[in-house]
């Protein structure tokens, strides 16, 4: 977001965005959510066993880590 001012300095980290295709190839929004997506917590549980089960797996294939920081 160049040059656009938001309230406080926030800005959204994460946001889950539907896209859809037509049959011209035209890609369309469908919905677009700028809270926390449900689908994250699945992402951020499968991270975490994937690690567990297999600890070299994604490092091997240089998957970049998510790192959770408290803002307050």
């Amino acid at each position: 977001m160049v040059n656009v001012d938001v309230p406080f300095d926030i800005y959204t980290h994460i946001s889950g965005i539907d896209l859809i295709r037509d049959y011209d190839g035209t890609y369309y929004v469908l919905e677009d959510n700028l809270r926390t997506p449900s689908g994250v917590s699945y992402m951020l549980e499968n991270r975490s066993i994937t690690y567990r089960i297999f600890p070299d797996l994604l490092p091997k294939n240089n998957v970049r880590s998510v790192k959770i920081t408290r803002l307050f």
